[in-house]
């Protein structure tokens, strides 16, 4: 469909003969056997307006959704694969049987014999059907939706006299406005990126597609690692970490606030397992763990002091997951950290790098550039490779002879610091108490020489060694 400007959820050769969406961008459960069921989230979306979506959570099967102005339940749909086309038909989806208007209205060969629109007039008078016929045939019953879009065609005096492309450009305007088919499809990180670049992109901090996923690539998400994560983008990138994760590794999600944000991790439907990865701990509570630690055993003290009863296994749990996540901070040593926020990152950069180890892959983004500016000078001395970086897309129509850029698209998807971090006297001093060594060895000799030295103590002494050998360096200051 190629009318789908900033939403391009599918191509032109999505629709196969059996009515079905085959290759909707990884979007498509019939082949591995995900079928559509009331326990799951669903997507909606027009099949002739790719920008009408609606997100269907579980168990309003019969709640009435609206699309335009198309209304529907989804009775009807079930046991169907994701993907497949259906028909509105008295406010029910049934399943809609391939019909192709194009190769029987569409006249091949007008291009080559040379015919323009240039003494085209295409106006209301040239159309023989008036709108209460046309009322009237939609009323009935009689004629089917492809059926009107026929005679609506043949009834146009100047249709015959168009160019093909010109044919098929007016039979997806008449579909658009006549025809009600309603493609069900699966809730995927892309198709959910999408819809809120599309409809909300404040709450995502106006982050598309590929800035999201130039930014798990920047971090290295993999299976296994140990990252953590401040976001404000209504949990869309939490959502595509536990993803790539994969039930494996530790997600320590930081927040502002009581509860992070987690509408599109519920959105995305992960598993039981793929949310197992994920920790939360207040941002606020960061820079003091130990005394956040105190606290939480006080208040489970005063906890098991009350009278027993679900409200106090709750609360006992919640106690719990919130000393395991401090315990997994004071360890330190994360492989990875995220910061998507659309707060200014520098009141919080130094203080959550600090967890990290080093040589490890950071990366801050931010709507704006200037924020990220505030963070170079505090980067100097504690990482390399440090880069700003801006991603570009643009659509296109791919169409025989008409394959171009789609004018509307969105100018900037936000930007993107990243960088490597480096070893510091302090995350030294964090490896050594993480690494046992042998007192006698010489390598523990050599650290704690080191470690007792400032950081301009050994930038001298370095810069004093290189002069000696190379005879370059005069002096420590140099």
């Amino acid at each position: 469909i190629s009318q789908c400007q900033s939403m391009s959820m599918m191509d032109t050769s999505c629709l196969s003969s059996s009515g079905s969406v085959e290759k909707e961008r990884g979007c498509v459960g019939g082949e591995d056997g995900m079928t559509i069921t009331q326990e799951k989230t669903l997507v909606a979306m027009l099949a002739n307006d790719p920008s009408q979506v609606k997100i269907i959570k579980p168990g309003n099967a019969k709640q009435k959704h609206r699309l335009g102005r198309v209304s529907f339940k989804l009775v009807g749909c079930f046991g169907y694969p994701f993907g497949t086309v259906f028909e509105v038909e008295r406010g029910v989806l049934v399943k809609k049987e391939h019909y192709d208007i194009e190769a029987e209205l569409v006249e091949d060969g007008n291009v080559e014999k040379g015919h323009d629109n240039r003494d085209l007039v295409d106006d209301a008078q040239h159309q023989k059907l008036t709108a209460d016929e046309i009322y009237h045939m939609k009323k009935s019953g009689e004629s089917s939706r492809e059926d009107i879009i026929k005679h609506i065609a043949r009834n146009s005096e100047t249709f015959s006299s168009k160019t093909e492309f010109s044919q098929e450009k007016y039979i997806k305007r008449k579909k658009k406005l006549h025809m009600k088919d309603v493609v069900i499809i699966k809730p995927t990180l892309r198709v959910l990126t999408d819809f809120y670049t599309l409809h909300y992109p404040d709450k995502i901090c106006h982050m598309r597609e590929d800035a999201l996923s130039m930014l798990l690539h920047r971090v290295n998400v993999m299976s296994g690692g140990r990252f953590l994560l401040f976001e404000t983008c209504t949990g869309l990138v939490c959502a595509g970490m536990a993803q790539r994760m994969g039930g494996r590794g530790l997600l320590m999600m930081l927040h502002s606030g009581n509860q992070p944000p987690q509408k599109i991790m519920h959105d995305l439907d992960l598993s039981s397992e793929e949310k197992s990865v994920i920790m939360n701990y207040p941002l606020a509570e960061v820079k003091d763990l130990d005394g956040s630690l105190q606290h939480i055993e006080e208040g489970e003290k005063v906890i098991l002091q009350q009278e027993d009863g679900p409200a106090k296994e709750k609360r006992l749990l919640s106690k719990e997951s919130k000393k395991n996540a401090l315990l997994e901070l004071k360890n330190a040593s994360f492989d990875g950290l995220v910061i998507a926020t659309k707060f200014r990152p520098l009141s919080m950069l130094p203080t959550i790098m600090s967890f990290l180890g080093p040589s490890r892959p950071f990366v801050v983004y931010h709507q704006y550039k200037d924020p990220l500016l505030e963070c170079l000078d505090m980067l100097k001395g504690r990482a390399t490779d440090v880069q700003i970086s801006e991603s570009s897309l643009r659509y296109l129509q791919v169409l025989p002879q008409r394959t171009h850029p789609l004018n509307m698209t969105s100018c900037c998807s936000g930007y993107l610091l990243s960088g490597t971090t480096l070893a510091t006297t302090s995350t030294l001093q964090n490896v050594d108490s993480l690494t046992p060594t042998s007192p006698s060895s010489p390598a523990t000799a050599t650290t704690s020489s080191t470690t007792d030295l400032s950081d301009d103590e050994n930038v001298a002494k370095k810069a004093k060694m290189v002069g000696d050998d190379t005879g370059t360096i005069s002096s420590g200051k140099n």
